[in-house]
């Protein structure tokens, strides 16, 4: 199966057990928000396409935690330049101004 064109999800490293089932690790880590929100960077089936909708499903996850009109990402783009709602106001505040390198 590694290798082959009809067993590929972008993004995602796949492995097939000796006992036939599916397996995918993505190949970057998702960013904090994402996994808070639920995306799984390691997933398993039964079969591919139960494999592939469930990767797409982490990509929805992350997508919409870390895309909302008018957040830009951080320059290296893993992760936006918005704090975690778990921060208190002044941590939020303060980790809000921080500027990081270009």
């Amino acid at each position: 199966m590694p290798g082959s064109a009809s067993h590929m999800i972008p993004g995602w490293r796949l492995i097939r057990s000796d006992r036939g089932r599916f397996w995918a690790f993505r190949e970057r880590a998702f960013p904090q928000e994402a996994l808070l929100a639920g995306a799984k960077p390691d997933l398993d089936a039964d079969t591919f396409d139960d494999l592939k909708a469930a990767a797409a499903r982490q990509e929805e996850i992350a997508e919409q935690v870390i895309s909302w009109p008018g957040s830009p990402a951080h320059p290296d783009g893993t992760a936006p330049a918005r704090p975690h709602p778990r921060l208190s106001p002044s941590v939020a505040k303060a980790s809000a101004s921080i500027e990081l390198p270009q």
